[in-house]
């Protein structure tokens, strides 16, 4: 693939984030995107033996074994091999050629041809080369990939390395949550820990901001930035919102918060049986 057509790629998609909506053996569905836009978005569909890729920048289906995330996942973009691979009406090969205008120009331009109607086609400019006399042997080849196919090209094995990533950071994310628990729910725990706190490590093991958590959940910046302080608590609605997102349950946020709650409330009470002293006794 040609630099530019990475680097285009790259940049157009350099805040996209990647969501899992559906992930069932061979059913997945992501849903790639730059928050709060559906420019250059698109959505990836698997099902046995099928890929479609679709959004903003086109619509292709791939077919060819059982789990296509195996025949992207880590492969370079290959356009060639990879639109044998499509599936539609018609030659689908064909669907993701455009016309080289100027691969064209050029082989007008070396047999000093003026065209004044351009053409819109390879087959018309093929014709008129032929008509000015070229060998049909000699034709250049006047059609490339078009833009729409090459960015899928690029996008399919993004994608899946980008889920490839979540679902490690999954894993770690459940091991991690069960450290926590225990931390925060075993007889041994020390002092008391706000689940705001717990939330922001969450936060960074994601490399997710605070800004991305409050569009991704409704919630104000504000009011998240202060759970992850400890000056707000969080709510039932926040902790379903949060099982959504970062795939935490809701019950492991309400029991974080249950238990500073509680080790708030014991502590209180502690601090003022030790002012009130000893009761007298007789």
């Amino acid at each position: 693939m040609k630099i530019e057509e990475r680097e285009h790629f790259e940049s157009v998609t350099a805040e996209h984030t990647v969501t899992v909506l559906r992930d069932d053996d061979l059913y997945r569905h992501l849903r790639c995107q730059k928050p709060g836009t559906w420019i250059y978005g698109f959505d990836i569909v698997t099902w046995p033996g099928h890929l479609a890729f679709t959004g903003d920048v086109g619509d292709f289906v791939f077919s060819g074994i059982n789990d296509m995330f195996e025949f992207f996942r880590g492969q370079s973009p290959n356009p060639d091999y990879w639109s044998e691979k499509l599936r539609g009406p018609g030659p689908a090969h064909q669907a993701v050629m455009d016309f080289d205008h100027d691969a064209f120009a050029l082989a007008a331009g070396v047999r000093g041809l003026a065209v004044w109607d351009t053409p819109f086609n390879a087959q018309d400019a093929a014709r008129l080369l032929v008509e000015d006399g070229l060998d049909p042997y000699d034709l250049p080849k006047m059609e490339r990939y078009s833009t729409q196919f090459l960015l899928a090209c690029h996008a399919i094995p993004w994608a899946i390395a980008r889920y490839d990533e979540a679902k490690s950071r999954r894993v770690l994310c459940n091991e991690r949550a069960h450290r926590d628990r225990a931390r925060l729910d075993g007889p041994s725990r020390r002092g008391s820990v706000h689940p705001g706190e717990v939330l922001q490590e969450a936060l960074d093991e994601r490399g997710m901001s605070q800004s991305y958590l409050a569009w991704a959940t409704g919630f104000t910046q504000k009011h998240i930035n202060f759970v992850c302080k400890g000056r707000s608590s969080i709510t039932a609605q926040l902790a379903l919102a949060l099982e959504d997102e970062l795939e935490v349950s809701a019950e492991f946020w309400m029991a974080a918060q249950t238990n500073y709650d509680l080790d708030l409330e014991r502590a209180a009470r502690a601090a003022q049986a030790r002012r009130k002293g000893p009761s007298d006794v007789g």
